[in-house]
């Protein structure tokens, strides 16, 4: 049942009908403002003096106005956030339902062509390459749900281990296959071994989001990753040269459910580089971004090495 919006004003008048003093002639009548009453005698005005219950009802009329306005400001953000999850319900139910008719797509072709003749080993391949793309882009999506989820309101908790980043890329890279190869990028690797007290599973989650968006807005051209280190952090250095991001979208590049791009033609929850920030600032690391329309992105990534983690 939808409620109408509360009138604040209506509510003040009928306190201050309420609380006006008795034997006023204006006592049906909201009280104008906090000062007393005036008289003029002859061309000399005078302040009348105001009884206790005026003067109550002026600083009760006087607390109802800030908690009304405080009440609205908390309406607008609650209808505010009331349309961001009801935006973000939207979107994910699409982006979900996109791999999923695709895959049910591929199989009813190999059902059909199964039926029909004996497939050829190649045509059964591109059929299974095809799967093999959208199940590992709904697993990406199930994943930052998940993580979305885990995060919400609470300190993320870490399972900490001896973790080498350069295993991490290494298996981001191996997962990405097909997402990589589909994109027409390709992917060069300058890494050395570079050992941290990290959550294998946490820091694998923001790297596979970094090299995906790397791969998402590469528009096909080289990407670049370099691993090493830099003083006493792990250094991770994702590098595209694909659209970009406007100058006035980098500050919110990192914010939850945001996206520099129009959702209509990239999609996407927005959760990526959100998900992989929370999980890096949890490990008392760093991430950064720069940018410039037409010309690619590159995301910096710093995370305490095994040494400093230890001391």
């Amino acid at each position: 049942m939808l409620h109408k919006p509360l009138d604040v004003a209506l509510l003040l008048d009928a306190v201050q009908r309420v609380t006006a003093p008795t034997g006023t002639k204006n006592a049906a009548r909201a009280l104008p403002s906090r000062e007393a009453p005036t008289a003029s005698i002859g061309s000399a005005p005078c302040v009348l003096p105001m009884d206790d219950s005026a003067q109550n009802a002026h600083l009760l009329a006087a607390e109802l106005r800030r908690a009304g306005a405080e009440l609205q400001r908390t309406l607008t953000d609650l209808r505010s956030a009331v349309k961001v999850r009801d935006d973000f319900i939207s979107r994910a139910s699409h982006e979900l339902k996109t791999p999923l008719t695709a895959l049910q797509l591929q199989v009813q072709l190999l059902q059909k062509m199964s039926r029909v003749d004996v497939p050829s080993p190649r045509a059964i391949e591109t059929k299974v390459s095809v799967i093999a793309g959208q199940v590992a882009r709904l697993a990406a999506l199930i994943d930052q749900l998940l993580a979305a989820s885990c995060t919400a309101g609470a300190p993320m908790t870490l399972s900490r281990e001896r973790v080498d980043l350069r295993d991490v890329v290494g298996a981001a890279l191996v997962r990405s296959v097909e997402p990589i190869r589909q994109s027409g990028s390709k992917v060069s690797v300058r890494s050395e071994s570079v050992s941290g007290s990290w959550d294998r599973f946490r820091i694998e989650s923001a790297v596979n989001n970094i090299i995906m968006n790397a791969v998402k807005f590469g528009e096909g051209k080289p990407i670049e990753i370099d691993v090493g280190s830099s003083g006493e952090h792990a250094r991770l250095v994702v590098r595209d040269h694909g659209i970009g991001i406007p100058c006035e979208a980098l500050k919110r590049v990192f914010g939850k459910f945001e996206t520099a791009v129009a959702r209509d033609h990239y999609g996407g929850l927005g959760l990526g580089l959100w998900i992989a920030q929370q999980a890096i600032v949890a490990h008392g690391g760093a991430i950064r971004c720069e940018s410039q329309p037409g010309a690619g992105s590159a995301f910096t990534v710093e995370l305490p090495q095994l040494r400093q983690a230890s001391e």
